[in-house]
């Protein structure tokens, strides 16, 4: 009792300027909602576990890409801009300290979101289709460009350049962040594709 009543004698005595920062500090900040751009008002899908491809699609003319739901039967696809493909908390994790990690864009032991090479049911499972392609594009040899992912045959290939990055936060700004793909070898070397 007697150590509780010197505590709140010792807080009286603190200058005004210590009690206003200790104030503040534990303050709470309102903000209407009308202030913020709430994401998903134009979705049509919000796809946190599901297997999704993005699938490139061509009508002869126009190309096009956009997220396929490929967990639901039938698949689903959808506009680029009426799904949003979230990862959360599951998939982050610290990099790794060795230097065979360095491209992925965060130093040693620093945060990332790792998507899975094989189906985890608490993660999104994302990979690349062509379900929207017909037959009569052009062939070629991709085994040289395809860093061992390929045998040595010519095939029906498409070739994708990624020419930017860009996430949107909860808030409506516009995020900063890199993105690359590897896969894990046999031996847990990293084999890089972008």
């Amino acid at each position: 009792m007697f150590q509780a009543l010197r505590h709140s004698l010792r807080r009286k005595k603190r200058p005004a300027k210590q009690q206003q920062r200790a104030r503040r500090k534990h303050a709470h900040r309102i903000e209407s909602l009308e202030k913020r751009m709430l994401m998903v008002a134009n979705l049509q899908a919000m796809l946190t576990t599901e297997h999704v491809d993005l699938n490139i699609a061509s009508d002869g003319e126009q190309w096009s890409i956009g997220p396929r739901n490929s967990s639901a039967r039938p698949a689903i696809q959808y506009a680029n801009d009426a799904a949003a493909m979230y990862v959360g908390a599951p998939a982050e994790m610290s990099r790794p300290v060795n230097a065979e990690y360095d491209f992925i864009g965060v130093g040693p032991g620093e945060s990332f979101y790792l998507l899975p090479q094989h189906q985890n049911p608490d993660l999104l499972f994302l990979g690349f289709a062509s379900g929207g392609i017909t037959d009569s594009l052009d062939s070629y040899d991709a085994s040289g460009e395809s860093k061992g992912r390929v045998s040595a045959a010519v095939g029906e290939w498409i070739k994708v350049a990624l020419s930017d990055v860009a996430h949107t936060n909860p808030d409506g700004t516009i995020g900063d962040g890199d993105l690359s793909i590897w896969q894990s070898g046999v031996f847990g070397d990293a084999k890089v594709f972008m």
